[in-house]
């Protein structure tokens, strides 16, 4: 299997559950989406502090739209 999805979509489905610590950028957001489809029990955590620049922030909650509130209802 030379395809890269297809190689981390194999490895992701013998995952029962994964967090994946998402800083806004291109790999750990693609990481986090791909895995968000495959794996049963997945997390994406993302601190927002002062160190993390809003634009990362903001491409996280554009990327990922996975709310507490939502999950709470």
């Amino acid at each position: 299997m030379t395809d890269p999805l297809a190689r981390l979509q194999a490895e992701l489905q013998r995952l029962p559950k994964l967090a994946v610590a998402v800083s806004g950028g291109v790999d750990s957001l693609t990481l986090a989406h791909v895995a968000s489809g495959i794996v049963p029990d997945f997390h994406a955590i993302h601190a927002i502090s002062p160190a993390v620049p809003p634009a990362a922030t903001d491409r996280v909650r554009h990327c990922l739209l996975y709310t507490s509130d939502a999950a709470d209802e």
